[in-house]
């Protein structure tokens, strides 16, 4: 049974593994795919924090809003539709909001966390397309990609740090209420393995760029994963489960797989445009 979940993980890692870098080739493959993502991400948030079988015609519109805005961003950059139709991506919320006046009315029980993926999920997955798409030039995934690489080589690490240095004990535990195995030696392996890996992109992808930068990024992209982490950890714990969900087979649920991408995406993004990266 262990060599068998060992090889539905496997192959699970390697096939989701290659759609993201089929998503990061084209640019359509890149807007389906962080649009299936988004709706995925949606639902696994909604079965965490909002009971069953309520809110069914206000989650539905949130996740448009959602999705809406990541599309319609992607349209101002890659077809040049007017930046002011992004306005539209709102609509839907709205509309979750009039029907929150009919749906709340017995003793005022409104769930306001409905609307929290508009700034957990929304915000992350659209700022992808300020790394995406640098500046007003052509799409380009391959630094987003690089992107992902950094989250993944820093979760790695510290899987590997952690367990082989961090379960000792004595070893300091790096946030036990939330998450009881995740030790300090762990998270600063990953945040190492992170950087190193960056050493490696800039060699092979960018070789023009500054190497400062790219530890730099690295050090960022390491520590809000970290903590993205640990905010889906507290989701998980509020809803008492072990997994966001099973759409990955031996891995979980699709926000198991980004949540540290959630909080590494806005801050890759920030220190991109607040810096001459890619000069």
């Amino acid at each position: 049974m262990a060599g068998k979940a060992l090889a539905i993980r496997t192959l699970t890692a390697v096939v989701f593994a290659a759609v993201m870098v089929v998503g990061f080739i084209w640019p359509l493959a890149y807007a389906v795919l962080f649009s299936l993502i988004s709706t995925a991400l949606c639902i696994e948030y909604f079965n965490l924090a909002i009971p069953a079988g309520k809110y069914a015609k206000e989650r539905f519109c949130v996740i448009l809003s959602v999705v809406s805005l990541f599309v319609l961003l992607f349209c101002t950059r890659q077809c040049g539709l007017r930046p002011s139709f992004v306005a539209l991506a709102f609509l839907p919320a709205f509309l979750a909001m009039i029907y929150m006046l009919f749906d709340c009315t017995e003793k005022y029980n409104c769930d306001t966390a409905l609307f929290f993926p508009l700034l957990y999920l929304a915000v992350p997955v659209s700022s992808s397309l300020w790394i995406a798409f640098d500046g007003n030039g052509p799409f380009n995934g391959m630094l987003l990609l690089a992107i992902f690489i950094l989250v993944w080589a820093n979760d790695i690490g510290a899987y590997a740090y952690g367990m082989s240095f961090g379960q000792k004990e004595g070893s300091r535990k790096l946030f036990p209420s939330l998450s009881p195995k995740k030790s300090w030696i762990g998270a600063v392996g990953g945040v190492l393995t992170s950087m190193a890996v960056a050493v490696l992109e800039r060699w092979l992808l960018m070789p023009g760029t500054s190497l400062a930068h790219w530890l730099i990024l690295a050090f960022t992209v390491s520590v809000a994963g970290i903590f993205g982490d640990l905010f889906e950890s507290l989701l998980k714990r509020r809803a008492g489960v072990k997994d966001s969900g099973n759409m990955l087979p031996g891995h979980g649920g699709m926000l198991d797989r980004f949540d540290a991408a959630l909080f590494a995406l806005p801050a890759a993004a920030a220190y991109i445009e607040l810096t001459s990266f890619l000069q």
